[in-house]
């Protein structure tokens, strides 16, 4: 206590001198600022600011007092103002700890909304897409029957042709019939002018014969103009067949049009889909014709080049009919490519195996956080919170399940077409081995085993036994979902 008083007093000795609070005279080169009569002034003032001071208590008649000296009075002091600076501290800690928080729960509030909405997003394009394909499929039947019915109409513009042929046939013999008559009638004429001029002299004796004679030619006449009639019929007959022929022919033009436009529309369609999808895979950085290629049994049907015999229906096609079943053929192996690729997409995986991520370590060259030294990363590390589901980023078989090694618990699936993922460091594994699982099911668990320094997801792509760069297919999904 004593040492404690004495360091107090030279604390105060050197306040005093330096700002001059009390007065005392400034030391000189003959008078140092430790002289005695310095020191019996501090030690005044100190027990002037710090008396002995007594506490009175008193209990049941009985009065008793605590003498509080001046080195306590000092050192409560000291800690009081110790304890006021330590809460101050503290409290300003406390609140800067606070808010930080409160901004990291307002991001973590923000990126789940932003997950929410795009998980809706996809199930949207999804249920989309299932639509289209819906109605390519019925638009397909619809122009499949519309060649059926065009096959039956030229048919039957086939078998009109031929009555119109017969009919001609028998109009022309009719005409010939009709002129033979014309001939015979004229004749008769003829013989009967003659026999007029010759029987002009016997008339009163042969009026009876005279009019028998007339009597035929009437009849005869009567025979004419119900041979006129029935050729004005036969003519009107013929130019209403010849209407309906032109009518037919008109119909199959239209009809002929209305199917190059709707097959036209499917083509773009096919090709702008074909486009959009060759464009995400190539984004990845697969070949899109090396796969098909490899895998044309499983993928689709065979490639009918565009000479490919067409159908007979009988006599020979215009060029136009020709050319029509051509784009039909052309369309087909458009769609048989479009449904190739969209089996390959159910394969690709381009969404993320983890919900909420950030990539704490990219693919390629890096350097390696135990040796320091750089190295190759064959995949992307997906930061995130430890014990979060790993789910599958597509369909498939799961071909191996390790639990040593430096990847630690590690699961390996082959989703065909030559592509596997991997998925190391996890703390849990949900799956076996063999085992079919499907899109976004649960396969394990975010962990810290096997050569790791934190809580992380390793995942890496392969095709063949090339390794790829994971954030390409990351960022093809990320398109998807954006369109």
């Amino acid at each position: 206590m004593k040492l404690l008083k004495d360091n107090f007093f030279r604390f105060i000795s050197r306040g005093l001198s330096s700002k001059s609070i009390f007065p005392i005279k400034m030391h000189t080169k003959t008078s140092p600022i430790f002289s005695f009569s310095n020191l019996l002034k501090i030690n005044k003032y100190f027990y002037l600011i710090f008396p002995d001071r007594e506490i009175y208590l008193r209990t049941n008649g009985r009065v008793k007092f605590v003498t509080l000296p001046s080195w306590a009075q000092l050192i409560f002091l000291l800690v009081f103002i110790s304890l006021f600076c330590w809460i101050t501290f503290t409290s300003t800690q406390y609140i800067l700890h606070s808010e930080i928080v409160s901004a990291k729960n307002d991001k973590i509030k923000e990126l789940k909304l932003s997950y929410s909405k795009l998980d809706d997003k996809y199930n949207n394009s999804r249920k989309a897409f299932i639509k289209i394909t819906l109605e390519l499929e019925s638009k397909h039947k619809q122009l499949v029957y519309l060649v059926a019915q065009k096959n039956k109409l030229e048919l039957d513009l086939k078998k009109i042709t031929k009555d119109l042929a017969i009919f001609k046939q028998k109009h022309l013999d009719q005409k010939n019939k009709n002129i033979t008559v014309k001939s015979k009638i004229e004749k008769e004429k003829l013989a009967l002018s003659n026999q007029i001029i010759n029987l002009k002299n016997v008339m009163d004796k042969e009026r009876d014969y005279s009019k028998k004679l007339i009597k035929q030619l009437e009849s005869s006449q009567e025979d004419a103009k119900i041979i006129s009639r029935k050729k004005e019929e036969y003519k009107n007959s013929a130019e209403n067949l010849a209407n309906q022929i032109i009518e037919l022919s008109e119909n199959i033009e239209r009809l002929r049009y209305d199917q190059q436009y709707f097959a036209d529309k499917i083509m773009d369609r096919t090709n702008d889909d074909l486009f959009a999808l060759e464009s995400i895979i190539k984004m990845t950085g697969l070949n899109l014709e090396k796969i098909i290629s490899k895998n044309a049994k499983e993928l689709g049907g065979p490639l009918l080049p565009l000479d490919w015999q067409l159908e007979d229906h009988g006599g020979e096609p215009d060029q136009e009919a020709k050319n029509f079943q051509k784009t039909v053929l052309l369309m087909e192996e458009k769609l048989i490519k479009w449904q190739s690729i969209h089996m390959l997409m159910r394969r690709i995986p381009i969404t993320s195996p983890v919900k909420s991520y950030y990539i704490s370590s990219p693919y390629g060259r890096r350097k390696d956080p135990f040796t320091k030294k750089w190295s190759f990363h064959s995949g992307v590390d997906l930061g995130g919170t430890k014990g979060q589901y790993v789910y599958t980023p597509a369909p498939g078989k799961v071909t191996s399940v390790s639990k040593t090694g430096p990847y630690g618990k590690m699961i390996e699936i082959d989703h065909g077409f030559n592509l596997r993922t991997r998925y190391g460091h996890l703390k849990k594994i949900l799956v076996k081995r063999g085992e079919i699982v499907e899109f976004k099911e649960r396969i394990g668990q975010v962990g810290n085993t096997g050569r790791s320094t934190g809580s992380h997801l390793h995942y890496e792509v392969w095709y063949g036994n090339k390794v790829l760069d994971p954030n390409k297919f990351l960022k093809a999904g990320k398109h998807v979902f954006k369109n």
